[in-house]
């Protein structure tokens, strides 16, 4: 599934979001239940290799010193680095909302660790490059044991489409609800 349709996103399980705060004037990370997230923290996530390449080439001095510094900055790092490179796309997440802590984020004090490293990443861009959605997918959904003539989406997993998932059509044109796929 990752490698089909979102080999340009991080793809994970621990989702976190963002939001600006009036009162302190700034952007503050935030791990609460939500139904919206903007970020995907990489301990259960899949990325194209090339991201790395990509923070490394296109991050501060002081960015990367900051992912050095504060464990767990580097998972907020590699968020924004990847929301700027892919347009701003979102990340997707994977699985029901629900409390899922990664190694890191179940100890308040890491909490405050990503919480430090976001509001400082953002004051040093001066914005947050990140996107914010409600999608989530469940990988045990996407493809199941029923037959394909039995679903009411047929064509989501039918095996004879082109390539690239688009319909062709043929050289009468067509492409309208008559239209043969």
């Amino acid at each position: 599934m990752w490698r089909d349709h979102f080999s340009d996103r991080i793809v994970g399980y621990v989702a976190r979001t963002h939001y600006w705060d009036s009162s302190r004037r700034s952007w503050e990370f935030s791990s609460r239940l939500t139904n919206d997230y903007s970020m995907v923290l990489l301990d259960a996530a899949f990325y194209h290799a090339g991201y790395h390449s990509v923070v490394a080439r296109e991050s501060s001095a002081r960015a990367l010193s900051l992912a050095d510094q504060i464990p767990g900055c580097a998972d907020v790092l590699f968020n924004f680095a990847v929301a700027r490179s892919n347009h701003f796309k979102t990340p997707i997440a994977l699985g029901q909302r629900r409390n899922v802590h990664s190694s890191r984020s179940s100890e308040y004090g890491a909490h405050l660790n990503l919480r430090r490293c976001f509001r400082e990443l953002s004051q040093h861009l001066g914005h947050v490059p990140l996107a914010k959605s409600e999608v989530r997918l469940d990988p045990a959904l996407f493809k199941d044991a029923v037959s394909i003539a039995r679903k009411k989406y047929k064509k989501l997993e039918s095996n004879d489409r082109p390539q690239g998932g688009r319909r062709r059509y043929g050289a009468g044109g067509g492409g309208g609800a008559g239209g043969k796929g």
